[in-house]
């Protein structure tokens, strides 16, 4: 649904939620289940110079598609270095989180 009004306009999309990120960084980020057939997102826009810009814009939704295309190409990276001697701890953590991830996206 669209509203216009004077050099305004609102716009309401209905999302289909799979989940929902909580925690920051690596170490606390994690993707939990949160299935949502119906997640209403409004979007406030002004017309300035010639084109619409959104306004206050609000949490992005990321396609699962995208998603899983991200950690693909995340963990293909990885599969270079993962088994060199050199490879730090850290970096074998992460890794593994990354596959983890994908794991997870692709079971929704």
């Amino acid at each position: 649904m669209v509203k216009f009004r004077a050099g305004n306009a609102t716009v309401t999309v209905f999302y289909k939620t799979l989940a929902k990120s909580e925690g920051e960084g690596l170490e606390q980020r994690r993707l939990i289940r949160r299935i949502s057939n119906k997640d209403k997102v409004v979007f406030k826009l002004s017309y300035l110079h010639g084109k619409w810009k959104i306004i206050d814009p609000p949490v992005l939704r990321i396609s699962k598609t995208a998603m899983i295309a991200r950690y693909e190409e995340s963990i293909l990276e990885y599969r270079k270095i993962i088994n060199k001697p050199d490879i730090s701890a850290a970096q074998k953590k992460a890794y593994q989180k990354e596959v983890e991830t994908l794991e997870f996206l692709v079971s929704l």
